[in-house]
């Protein structure tokens, strides 16, 4: 398997079970040496999908009320029927499966979007061997300096946030290079997240708070 190239993507829901309506999805197209590269984003009316049988649970309901009010409206702006959402989706994908990854997949975002793909009647667009769990490469590598930039549950957001983590980690695991970032040639440019220097890594430039794929300045 090649992880030099992937899809991050990210869901926010009404519920945590596989049945769960979703009400927005995103996802990012990526590589170890260009970045971001292609980026997804749709928002899902629940009315809709409850008409499939989907579901939503109090407490996600009740959790969602307690959030701020932008990013609850964030996610009903311009929402399309569920079937729309789905098609969009795959046909963004592309007919050649990839690792694909998400936080706590495995257990959240895949079963979740399974069962809405197969509602309006598509397969998943990656085999099940290509399903990939970022907090597993976190935890591993006790990533914890990382902080977050973007406003929490924006899905897409999300998604170029854990996309910034993950590739230099993986550049790591695949020993393309195991050195500290910092022993990498120095850019000369800052990162635009962090103000920090950025290095010349083979995932990109990256500084030493794991910001890949960052703007410079």
């Amino acid at each position: 398997m090649d992880y030099r190239t992937g899809v991050m993507l990210d869901l926010e829901t009404l519920g945590t079970t596989p049945n769960s309506i979703i009400v927005s999805l995103a996802a990012v197209k990526f590589s170890l040496s260009k970045g971001i590269m292609s980026e997804f984003t749709v928002n899902i009316d629940p009315k809709d999908s409850k008409r499939y049988g989907l579901t939503m649970d109090q407490d996600t309901l009740d959790w969602w009320s307690r959030q701020p009010k932008a990013t609850v409206d964030a996610w009903r702006l311009n929402a399309v029927p569920l079937k729309s959402a789905m098609d969009q989706f795959v046909d963004w994908y592309g007919p050649k499966t990839m690792p694909t990854w998400a936080k706590g997949g495995q257990c959240f975002d895949f079963p979740i979007l399974e069962t809405s793909l197969k509602t309006v009647g598509h397969r998943t667009p990656y085999h099940f061997r290509d399903c990939m769990d970022y907090r597993t490469v976190i935890n591993l590598f006790d990533f914890k300096d990382w902080k977050k930039k973007s406003v929490s549950h924006c899905a897409l957001d999300d998604c170029k946030d854990q996309c910034a983590v993950l590739m230099p980690l993986l550049a790591a695991l695949r020993d393309d290079d195991p050195r500290p970032v910092e022993d990498h040639p120095n850019s000369g440019l800052r990162c635009a997240d962090c103000g920090e220097p950025q290095f010349e890594t083979p995932s990109g430039l990256v500084c030493k708070n794991g910001h890949g794929g960052a703007d410079s300045i």
